[in-house]
């Protein structure tokens, strides 16, 4: 992510706060996408439609931030995977944290609407009540917060304000990876634990292919033509991405005719491209 320090990136994100809270065109943003919003637990059932275009989706893997990409996509209806915390809406942003959560809540109305109410009881407050209890573990589950139409009014790489001519919506499902980290809990994601979860490669695939297939549900039964997502999970959350990529793989091929185009941004800084390179060539079979 972007190299700007800690408290420049926390006034980064109270400006934005502020304009959205000024703004008329940003407050009936918010007002529509709070009142369409919808936090789709993993036992709800989801449809998705079968088949929607006749050819199959393009399929890119590209190095570009998940914002960036979907303002790529000018007039198709565009859905972004929020690599959400569980139990904190905006993981760190207000504490000026830098994980793809943070950057997407700094430029875009989506932090207004992931800490409304009803998503704060539905979705965070449940699970951090879930961690407590042990009825859940770091590994999280399948829950999703489906947020239409967020309007993006920042640049994703350098975070300045746009002109309003260039804003640009977008929908956002918010869903947690498996955090495997060797301490779990932390300030952005409370409740979490104080240990490392112990999960074999075999069952991590399975559930990342699981988890990758809801979103995927969702994003398709929501209309979606472009699905941006990423390197799920490996950043912040250690997951590794040669499993996570080979999950992708391997449920992708029921979903490609259900978008227009999937696109994997992987954004990386130049002294370290490991996910980028390993989704690369594990999706490479799959590239247009």
């Amino acid at each position: 992510m972007n190299k700007k320090p800690r408290e420049e990136r926390k006034e980064i994100f109270e400006e934005t706060r502020r304009i959205y809270g000024r703004d008329r065109r940003l407050a009936d943003s918010i007002s529509f996408s709070q009142d369409n919003q919808r936090v789709i637990t993993e036992d709800m059932e989801v449809a998705p439609p079968a088949g929607r275009y006749d050819a199959p989706a393009k399929v890119l893997v590209t190095r570009r931030r998940c914002l960036e990409a979907a303002a790529g996509y000018p007039g198709m209806k565009v859905c972004v995977l929020n690599f959400a915390s569980a139990s904190n809406p905006g993981g760190g942003v207000a504490k000026g944290s830098n994980a793809q959560e943070e950057s997407i809540c700094r430029c875009s109305t989506l932090y207004a609407c992931i800490s409304d109410e009803t998503a704060v009881s539905r979705f965070h407050n449940a699970h951090r009540e879930a961690l407590k209890a042990g009825r859940m573990s770091a590994l999280y589950n399948n829950d999703c917060i489906y947020t239409p139409k967020v309007t993006v009014f920042r640049d994703d790489n350098t975070e300045k304000v746009l002109e309003e001519a260039s804003w640009y919506e977008t929908d956002v499902i918010s869903c947690a990876a498996p955090n495997l980290r060797s301490i779990p809990g932390n300030a952005m994601n409370p409740d979490s634990g104080s240990k490392a979860v112990a999960i074999q490669p075999a069952d991590l695939l399975e559930l990342h292919k699981k988890r990758m297939s809801r979103v995927l549900d969702i994003a398709a039964a929501k209309g979606a033509e472009v699905m941006v997502l990423g390197a799920f999970g490996c950043g912040a959350f250690q997951n590794p991405p040669a499993i996570v990529a080979e999950a992708v793989s391997g449920v992708l091929g029921g979903y490609l005719r259900c978008f227009r185009v999937i696109e994997f941004a992987v954004y990386c800084q130049m002294a370290d491209t490991r996910n980028y390179d390993v989704f690369k060539k594990v999706l490479s079979p799959l590239c247009s």
